[in-house]
């Protein structure tokens, strides 16, 4: 059995079946997902070409986004200490520079995290003044190792986890290479973002170095991915926010800041 996107409820072999339509049974979002779980929808996704294609995509992700939380569940006991080291000490504390400056005056305020891994961000918003922080992560083992006060933790998948609340910040550092569907988790921090409310997140950046930061984690089984300002601002924007300021920081990352079109 597999645990459904719906909170307390778990699909069943019946609820697998389709219902009218094959291709709805393809778009089941579900947490925790493992590859019997991937077979077993593969079964009800032959009846047409175009199905398949839904299929295989579907499949793709949830295999990719297992693979993810099993790497960093692995590495979470150590992360902290290998983070710790150079040169990507060297780094987070430049792109943490931009990310505070973009952001400004946080003091009094509740934030939104999303992939706060172990929380080195995290820390820093609430040293930097914030009130309250919610934080959400794919990974229960990175939670794990956030110990801190004022943070309520949430282990969920951030393209389709649902806090049913709004904030007047939201942030997210290092998560968007790990992202396979970047326009739905823009689009679901958008919808957990004041309209009026500022979004500021750190992505890689292609080039040179950009590429060694790929060639790093290929090392480790993983396929991330790097961007150009053009791109990612053309993926927020399907995702209905708008640019607002970027700024390049580190080696091979920008900080860009978003508002919500509506």
């Amino acid at each position: 059995m597999a645990n459904c996107s719906i909170p307390g409820q778990l699909c069943d072999d019946r609820a697998l079946k389709p219902s009218g339509s094959v291709l709805e049974v393809c778009y089941f979002e579900i947490d925790n997902p493992n590859i019997e779980t991937v077979l077993r929808l593969d079964l009800f996704c032959f009846t047409n070409r175009s199905t398949r294609v839904v299929q295989n995509r579907f499949s793709q992700n949830m295999l990719k986004t297992t693979k993810v939380k099993d790497h960093f569940d692995k590495m979470a006991p150590a992360y902290d200490h290998l983070s710790d080291r150079f040169p990507w000490r060297w780094l987070r504390q430049r792109e943490a520079q931009t990310i505070l400056s973009l952001l400004g005056n946080i003091v009094g305020k509740e934030i939104l995290e999303f992939g706060c891994g172990t929380g080195y961000y995290s820390k820093l918003l609430l040293d930097a003044g914030a009130d309250q922080l919610w934080v959400v992560d794919l990974s229960q083992a990175m939670l794990d190792q956030l110990s801190a006060p004022r943070i309520t933790k949430i282990c969920g998948d951030v393209s389709s986890v649902e806090l049913s609340r709004l904030f007047p910040v939201s942030v997210s550092a290092g998560l968007f290479e790990f992202v396979e569907d970047c326009p739905k988790v823009l689009g679901n921090i958008a919808k957990h973002t004041d309209v009026d409310g500022s979004i500021v997140i750190l992505y890689p950046l292609k080039g040179f170095l950009g590429s060694l930061y790929r060639w790093t984690h290929k090392l480790n089984g993983l396929e991330i991915r790097v961007f150009t300002v053009r791109e990612f601002q053309a993926l927020a924007e399907d995702a209905g926010l708008q640019i607002v300021e970027t700024q390049k920081c580190g080696l091979f990352s920008a900080v860009s800041t978003f508002r919500r079109l509506a």
